[in-house]
């Protein structure tokens, strides 16, 4: 009963406490492909060898959405947001800069989870493991909610209070449509019994 407790308060945390997306990217996919397992880096993982035959392209459809992304940011900043083209010009490059730092973030997240997941599913009682698995799950949520805030106090030295607003608003919106775009293209998530390898929780 302990065992299953635990479980199910980890399978709580995982589904409630992910963090959502910046206001400037679509993180869906940080780390380029689409769950962002650690196992699928271009050799077969334990999901079978097809995901690394798949890696690739999964690559190229990541920048390609990146790319699509960015435009349509620019798009948004100077029309929805109303901001002449330096000033978009320099909120898209402060955008810019965090995203490796994001990217990093979002990958150690999605890595504490499948190990998590692991463990949950294994019905492991190494607490130590636990414990580890855990604390890099915060550090990662920590750091993405210190890197927003970043994102914000950036755009305050480049916007108006008022331009912030409306950037704000203007970016949560196209965030939103991108994120059901991805959800779209993806399919219906699947478990790893059948071979695709997706993961099943959410991270918005």
């Amino acid at each position: 009963m302990k065992r299953s407790l635990i479980g199910l308060g980890i399978l709580a945390l995982l589904t409630l406490g992910s963090t959502g997306v910046a206001i400037g990217h679509p993180d869906g996919h940080p780390d380029g492909h689409p769950d962002g397992h650690p196992d699928q880096k271009g050799e077969p993982g334990r999901e079978g060898p097809r995901r690394g035959g798949m890696y690739a392209r999964d690559m190229r459809e990541s920048e390609e959405v990146t790319e699509r992304f960015k435009q349509v940011r620019g798009r948004v900043l100077r029309e929805q947001a109303r901001l002449g083209d330096t000033t978009a010009k320099k909120v898209e490059q402060s955008l810019d800069a965090l995203q490796p730092q994001r990217k990093e973030l979002h990958k150690g997240l999605k890595s504490a989870k499948h190990r998590l997941r692991d463990l949950v599913e294994s019905e492991s009682v190494d607490q130590k493991a636990y414990q580890e698995a855990l604390d890099a799950f915060k550090k990662a949520q920590t750091g993405l909610a210190d890197l927003k805030r970043k994102e914000i106090d950036d755009l305050g030295r480049i916007l108006t209070p008022e331009e912030q607003g409306r950037v704000i608003i203007a970016l949560h919106e196209l965030n939103r449509k991108a994120q059901h775009k991805l959800r779209e293209r993806q399919g219906p998530p699947m478990g790893r019994g059948d071979g695709g390898g997706r993961d099943d929780w959410s991270d918005e």
